[in-house]
């Protein structure tokens, strides 16, 4: 028969620290990291949800609307307002399905808003000049709202204006670009500034 083993004085583990007369430590604390990470991660989430449902209602903007765009093309804002007040810089001419639709026959001559992220909101803009004013286009890209240059200056860039018709032969041969636009029956003729 054998008789079981005396307990020992040493651990079992001859590496393992000895316990051997010292009072057992403090309890284990529970980790709260799991729920700080969980409760931000929720916070985030209710933000990111309301942004889109905030972002994503229709604004209500149609075709014929008159808008002001202020910005660069990467961060462009624009605002409503009403088109007899002579703010406006750009008319609403479609209100695009997807970003991939066309705005006319030559894309070039629209601008486009696109609502970006969270909004499917697409616009098809024309731009709206004033006759006799002079722009400056350079960096046309960058920023969005049309500069007006003195008619002097060596970016300078005139527009007549000529309503009721989108033909833009209209502006006969000694303009550097036409542009007509149906949705609005206006044409722009563009000739260095004086």
């Amino acid at each position: 028969m054998t008789t079981p083993l005396e307990p020992r004085d040493e651990p079992a583990n001859p590496w393992a620290p000895s316990t051997h007369g010292l009072p057992p430590g403090p309890p284990l604390k529970k980790s709260r990291a799991g729920l700080v990470v969980a409760s931000v991660f929720g916070v985030l989430l209710l933000v990111a949800v309301s942004t889109a449902v905030y972002l994503t209602k229709d604004s209500g903007t149609a075709v014929g609307d008159c808008l002001q765009l202020t910005g660069t093309e990467a961060r462009m804002r624009y605002e409503e307002v009403p088109c007899g007040d002579g703010r406006h810089n750009y008319t609403v001419s479609k209100v695009l399905s997807s970003e991939t639709e066309l705005c006319g026959t030559y894309h070039g001559d629209y601008a486009t808003y696109s609502g970006g992220w969270f909004s499917d909101e697409n616009l098809c803009l024309i731009p709206v000049y004033v006759d006799g004013q002079c722009y400056d286009f350079t960096g046309g890209e960058l920023h969005i709202d049309n500069r007006t240059v003195d008619c002097g200056a060596p970016e300078a860039i005139k527009v007549r204006v000529v309503p009721d018709t989108s033909d833009a032969s209209v502006c006969g041969i000694t303009a550097e670009v036409a542009l007509g636009y149906p949705e609005t029956n206006t044409s722009y003729c563009f000739t260095p500034g004086s």
